[in-house]
């Protein structure tokens, strides 16, 4: 029983080296994606912060204005105060509009009229104000 070892290297071609290598490289880039705080879902409990807002400061009913201009927020974790703005699926629409105009239905998940939605269009993708004036 006499066998040979031979080196194999000589016979992987450029295209699988560059592949096997750019893999290697991106690996610990992707790693870090998926364990970032900023790119986790909304969880139950996160506040809300306008986007842009410096400090992060959380939103109030009062922040914003009855019948007023939408207003862009992201979720964040009121222990760590991690805003996830990482992911642009996280992004929310907020309007104050007057209860009364509700019906039972959605007055019982609103807060003092306001609503909430995505601000993604979960049809297309598209960002909310992309869709119409």
């Amino acid at each position: 029983m006499d066998r040979e070892f031979r080196c194999c290297a000589g016979r992987i071609g450029r295209r699988a080296a560059l592949e096997l290598g750019i893999c290697l490289a991106l690996a610990p880039c992707l790693a870090l994606a998926q364990t970032d705080a900023a790119r986790e879902r909304p969880r139950e409990g996160d506040l809300l912060v306008a986007v842009g807002a410096t400090p992060s400061e959380p939103l109030k009913p009062d922040d914003l204005p009855l019948d007023g201009k939408q207003t862009f927020a992201w979720p964040m974790d009121p222990t760590t105060s991690t805003v996830r703005n990482g992911s642009r699926l996280n992004k929310v629409l907020l309007l104050r509009l007057d209860p009364e105009g509700f019906d039972p239905e959605t007055k019982g998940r609103t807060i003092d009229g306001v609503v909430a939605y995505s601000a993604i269009c979960p049809h297309t993708g598209l960002r909310r104000h992309q869709l119409a004036p």
